[in-house]
């Protein structure tokens, strides 16, 4: 009997440690991604790959090194190669403020913020965004640009994230062009580029500009 109640106790101990330890960490993640807000916050979504043409990384590079890091702070899915690698090096060289938001079955470096799952991470992606910035990407890119879309779509206004999608040389045309069949076949609303908050860019410059004119007229949450 004695051993029965020995054996429960351990196991009730055991059950209360993982608990305190479960909101210890969602209470510290909390505060690491609610602190006192210094910066917007651009979410940056871009490839992964290291193997694709030179001239993606360097115009990266121009983009990046222009985006004003006294008033920006860069949220992205960790350095994990490719254009995010890119992304996070110019950033940090300047010493450029950076989230990296990433997931437990990727490679995790550093300071990285960790989720359980790659969809817990594209939760949080969006969550903490003041502005949303596409870079030429493959499939988790794109599905990380439609979960932005279709939360805009459903939103009120006030709630919506605006979405600026780098078109450099033309890698999102077929996507683009894909948008207006549907809204010819009636399956999105005529209007869908305001509703959705799409803004499409060529060159990094514009990019940059339209990030100048936001971070003026947008205050910061304390």
């Amino acid at each position: 009997m004695k051993v029965l109640v020995i054996i429960l106790i351990v196991f009730v101990v055991i059950i209360l440690n993982m608990i305190f330890r479960y909101f210890l960490y969602r209470s510290i993640s909390k505060i690491i991604l609610k602190s006192s807000k210094k910066y917007l916050n651009i979410t940056v979504f871009c490839s992964s790959k290291d193997d694709i043409n030179e001239e993606y990384k360097e115009e990266t590079k121009k983009l990046i090194n222009s985006i004003n890091e006294k008033k920006y702070r860069i949220v992205n899915g960790g350095d994990n190669g490719g254009l995010m690698h890119v992304v996070n090096q110019t950033f940090s060289k300047k010493n450029g403020n950076i989230l990296a938001i990433n997931f437990k079955d990727f490679k995790i470096n550093k300071g990285e913020y960790v989720t359980n799952n790659i969809f817990d991470r594209q939760r949080k992606l969006i969550e903490y965004a003041d502005i949303i910035l596409v870079l030429p990407g493959g499939m988790g890119t794109l599905s990380e640009l439609m979960d932005t879309i279709l939360l805009n779509e459903v939103s009120k206004p006030e709630n919506k994230l605006d979405i600026l999608i780098f078109n450099y040389k033309g890698v999102y045309n077929l996507i683009l062009k894909h948008f207006e069949e549907m809204k010819d076949k009636k399956f999105i609303d005529s209007d869908y580029i305001d509703k959705f908050k799409i803004r499409v860019f060529d060159n990094y410059q514009d990019i940059i500009q339209y990030l100048n004119i936001f971070g003026k007229e947008t205050k910061l949450d304390c």
